[in-house]
């Protein structure tokens, strides 16, 4: 549900579900229908953002006179009185003789396939064309086959085990390790968790992103995980992670990822060897390093306009970022940052996101994120081991607002 609509999708297929002796068969059918149903929801989740920008642009252009859905009356009709008649008249009705009281809600069907079906109920004002309502109608559903993709593509992953199978232990002999570590070399396979999954529409949140490194080889394996630097860090060769985002239902140049430095400079002079031999971090066959990084995110809500004007967050041009048609109807990610430290700094100052790692987001959307670590000699770092991994990508709701994900009431799944 959104503030000014109810999108609803569900499947056209009955299911009979058969329950095992002994099984409790209410339990065994909404787990069924939970797990069946999940799909349905990420699919409401990854629809919700881009149809609050396409409704936002239309109301801006004056095509699409929206209300606030919840002081709308119900129609006994689903909103005939709302659709202007052709040239012909119009074939009377009890509704459309009585009385127009805006606003009125309009059910909008949007039939996907024969299996699956859509109804988005709006809120409006004054009456619209047929014209015009075929035409919301086609754009919401290429809306919905683009945000259906993204729905249905991230399957459930297997959790990666706790330790190795037996077969592939380690064996525990000294003199066998030795001999084994000559043979197999170290293999990392990295994983990544976020906390929380959900971010708010209306307060600043902490979000926190575990990385796991798992050695699944023979030799212990080598890292950097404490130096490394976000991508694109200004003169820095070193250990890197990397993240790419994406976000269902949106272009790609919808969401940003800038450095808002506040100068510019020649590269400076890489530290030496010995300033790496700290941070080395040596994860034994079996064995699980952690890594944490950190972020701040800060809904559209709640980010000062003059926060984001463009002679305030990139005076000197130096950015690129004061001409990003998205500037002010984003909210932010900010990297390496806390939400005590952001919540003190906007309280000081306006410019409190220069010097920063920002992340510019649809307000409200379903990303992915694909988090990796990188580690390649550079200078004076020479490390004796190489790596770029990438993590399996996670699904991370921006923008939810209370009330939950978007389905206004249980569906069934498809069977």
């Amino acid at each position: 549900m959104s503030e000014f609509y109810v999108l609803e999708l569900q499947s056209g297929v009955r299911v009979n579900v058969a329950t095992l002796p002994g099984e409790d068969p209410s339990r065994t059918i909404r787990d069924y229908f939970a797990s069946a149903n999940r799909p349905y929801e990420r699919w409401v989740n990854a629809s919700l953002g881009p149809l609050d920008e396409l409704f936002s642009e239309l109301s801006a252009e004056g095509r699409l006179p929206l209300a606030p859905f919840q002081a709308a009356q119900p129609s006994v009709t689903g909103g005939d009185e709302l659709i202007l008649p052709e040239a012909q008249p119009a074939r009377p009705t009890h509704a459309r003789e009585a009385p127009f009281t805006p606003p009125r809600r309009l059910q909008l069907p949007l039939h996907q396939d024969p299996l699956e079906h859509g109804l988005l109920t709006l809120a409006l004002t004054n009456p619209i064309s047929r014209a015009d309502l075929d035409g919301l109608a086609e754009r919401v559903r290429t809306l919905l086959d683009a945000t259906r993709t993204a729905a249905h593509i991230q399957e459930e992953r297997p959790r990666v085990p706790a330790t190795l199978p037996v077969e592939e232990r380690p064996p525990s002999s000294l003199l066998a390790r030795l001999s084994l570590a000559r043979r197999v070399p170290p293999r990392l396979a990295l994983e990544a968790l976020v906390t929380p999954q959900r971010l708010p529409a209306d307060a600043l949140a902490d979000v926190k992103l575990e990385l796991h490194f798992r050695n699944e080889g023979g030799a212990p394996a080598e890292l950097y995980p404490a130096l490394a630097q976000l991508q694109d860090r200004s003169g820095w060769g070193g250990p890197t992670w990397t993240l790419a985002v994406t976000a269902a239902g949106f272009p790609p140049e919808r969401l940003k990822l800038v450095e808002l430095r506040t100068g510019y400079g020649p590269p400076g002079i890489p530290p030496t060897s010995q300033a790496f031999t700290p941070f080395l971090r040596q994860v034994p066959p079996g064995a699980v390093e952690v890594h944490t990084l950190t972020a701040c995110w800060i809904p559209q809500a709640l980010l000062p306009a003059d926060s984001v004007r463009p002679d305030v967050i990139d005076p000197e041009g130096m950015n690129g970022i004061g001409t990003w048609p998205h500037l002010g109807r984003s909210s932010v990610l900010v990297l390496g940052q806390s939400r005590a430290a952001l919540q003190s700094a906007m309280e000081r100052t306006r410019d409190f996101l220069r010097g920063q790692r920002v992340l510019f987001l649809p307000p409200r959307a379903l990303l992915q994120l694909t988090l990796g670590y990188h580690q390649q000699p550079w200078a004076s770092f020479k490390p004796q081991q190489s790596w770029s991994l990438l993590a399996p990508p996670l699904d991370l709701l921006t923008g939810e607002r209370e009330g939950g994900p978007g389905l206004s009431a249980p569906t069934e799944g498809r069977g």
